[in-house]
């Protein structure tokens, strides 16, 4: 199978790559000239350097595929990055569903579960929550537009799946990103207590 992965750099996107990988598949992953090259360092991957924000190298990138896993994403919790986010997380993904509409191929749409609402031990949240109950930001609020967009590309026709995985840690964490926390906790000073 040929499948387009985005956000191939990142902790998610880089561990999906390599099971597609493993598994003997053709894997094309759309790649910001920016981006950190060593997450994909002598990975026999076809790379295609555009922008999730740029609808034409989305195109170029899932010309001869056959899925596309949409893991890219902009993530900051906080209001300050409102513009950003907007533009990756919802126009990127806009972009995707597009080209996956287009293609005829599945579309394997990764949001977060932070779109849930807030669940308890007997009834954990989960897709048919309501979607208030925490705390808004601008990562949940775009996350969850760019899920209303992908809904409405499925109603017109779009083949596709939406995702929503909880707290990630793991291996081929270049950034660190959610493995920062734990890293920042292993490298302070035990808390002591006054006696």
């Amino acid at each position: 199978m040929k499948v387009l992965v985005t956000g191939a750099t990142g902790l998610l996107g880089n561990n999906v790559v390599r099971q597609l990988v493993e598994r003997g598949d053709e894997v094309t992953v759309l790649v910001r000239a920016s981006s950190d090259s060593r997450p994909l360092a002598e990975l026999p991957v076809h790379r295609v350097v555009g922008d999730v924000t740029d609808e034409e190298s989305v195109k170029r990138a899932a010309a001869d595929v056959d899925a596309i896993i949409h893991t890219a994403a902009h993530i900051h919790i906080g209001w300050t990055q409102w513009e950003t986010g907007r533009r990756v997380n919802v126009e990127g993904s806009r972009n995707v569903a597009r080209a996956a509409r287009e293609r005829g191929v599945r579309l394997v749409y990764v949001s977060t579960v932070d779109t849930f609402g807030v669940g308890t031990l007997d009834e954990p949240a989960d897709e048919t929550s309501p979607r208030e109950g925490k705390p808004n930001c601008c990562y949940v609020a775009t996350k969850r537009e760019a899920e209303q967009a992908v809904q409405q590309m499925v109603a017109e026709g779009l083949d596709a799946v939406i995702v929503n995985p909880g707290f990630m840690l793991g291996p081929w964490d270049w950034k660190p990103s959610s493995g920062r926390m734990l890293l920042e906790v292993a490298t302070r000073a035990p808390f002591a207590t006054p006696s």
